[in-house]
């Protein structure tokens, strides 16, 4: 959609007419996700048809928000659900720190699972979203993992028992 000095808007391919002689301004109508095109200055000379035109790109993307394990400041498990905001089709992620070079992107049906790396202590997961308009900027979470240590009990009338407390 496209207007000439703020006026009615018009459908892409439609003609204004009886536009007085001397500059206009073309505006183009913004659409969520996408670029939009700059404004056209067109100066209009008795008897002769001028064409603007606006090329829209789509927008790369946005993450709104990024969630580990739905927010949870702490985990026992290594085996992490991700929440990206808004659904993406294809992401990259990594941790502990992930430059993103060479790597190819996941595409997703759902909520992507990660594993943490071993060891107790604070983690940080780093990611980029993809659509067909480009990549996100590098954005990150954090979650601290404390798992409680394994206890190995041994019955002198079975076999060794590993148990995890929960």
């Amino acid at each position: 959609m496209w207007n000439v000095d703020n006026g009615a808007w018009n459908a892409s391919g439609a003609t204004v007419s009886s536009l007085s002689v001397g500059s206009h301004t073309v505006n183009f109508k913004s659409i969520p996700g996408w670029n939009t095109p700059a404004s056209q200055t067109v100066v209009i000379s008795y008897g002769l048809a001028k064409t603007a035109s606006g090329t829209y790109v789509l927008a790369p993307p946005t993450v709104e928000s990024f969630l580990i394990n739905n927010g949870a400041g702490t985990t026992r498990a290594e085996q992490l659900r991700l929440t990206i905001r808004p659904r993406v089709s294809h992401i990259l992620y990594g941790q502990p720190v992930f430059h993103f070079c060479g790597s190819d992107m996941e595409t997703l049906l759902h909520g992507p699972s990660f594993t943490l790396s071993a060891a107790n202590g604070p983690k940080t997961v780093y990611f980029r979203v993809k659509v067909a308009g480009g990549v996100s900027a590098k954005a990150s979470a954090s979650i601290v993992l404390a798992q409680l240590p394994v206890v190995l009990f041994q019955d002198r009338r079975r076999p060794a028992t590993t148990i995890n407390p929960t």
